[in-house]
């Protein structure tokens, strides 16, 4: 609800642009994070698997993210909050995902080949 009644406020972009200033819209953001943390994980745990498998991954860089911006609000970490992206935790999680892409297409590749290789022979 508080939300909703300060984006109403907005009438122009250098309004809009009050929302990068994080001495001002810090603790606005930090309440909108965590609910879409929150949010993301319970859905997560409700979609079918062969779907978790790709959308996990980015939940979880969703969720270091969140951390490492509580991490800055809390003047324990410098102010470049996509450095969480090096940590080793999002590493390994950016490699699990390159190699799911991979193999999904691979097996693309592999259904198209073998269409392909049939469609000639199909009569129309």
């Amino acid at each position: 609800m508080v939300i909703n009644i300060w984006a109403s406020t907005f009438h122009s972009m250098r309004h809009l642009r009050t929302l990068n200033n994080m001495e001002m819209a810090g603790r606005l953001w930090k309440t909108v994070l965590d609910a879409i943390d929150e949010e993301l994980t319970y859905a997560i745990s409700e979609i079918p698997q062969a779907t978790k498998d790709f959308v996990e991954p980015f939940v979880k860089l969703f969720s270091l993210g969140v951390s490492q911006f509580h991490l800055i609000q809390s003047g324990s970490c410098n102010d470049d909050w996509m450095e969480f992206l090096l940590a080793d935790d999002a590493v390994g999680i950016i490699e699990e995902l390159d190699m799911k892409f991979i193999a999904s297409l691979e097996g693309l590749c592999k259904d198209i080949k073998q269409v392909v290789q049939v469609l000639p022979y199909i009569k129309t």
